[in-house]
């Protein structure tokens, strides 16, 4: 569905209160399910990425205390599931 390259909405696992970001998707991760013991692992489909706007950046960091910072420290990871939307 999304690939490499593609600007996506994402929310933030951490709650709604955060508000919603831009990112760029880098490398897609798929982590098969696996069984342990009595548990099972249900898998999961993630993405390396990074924010693409300053301005979302400073929000977070001054609003929120998220450590990102404008050009350098601009990359997170990204569950599938938390994707909103593609942005044209």
């Amino acid at each position: 569905m999304y690939k490499k390259g593609d600007v996506v909405l994402v929310r933030s696992l951490a709650g709604n209160a955060i508000p919603f970001i831009h990112v760029r998707l880098c490398k897609k991760i798929i982590q098969k399910p696996k069984k342990y013991g009595k548990f099972n692992d249900k898998g999961y489909v993630a993405w390396e990425s990074s924010l693409i706007y300053k301005r979302e950046a400073v929000i977070l960091s001054k609003e929120w205390s998220i450590p990102y910072q404008y050009p350098d420290k601009m990359e997170l990871f990204v569950f599938e599931e938390d994707i909103i939307k593609k942005v044209k």
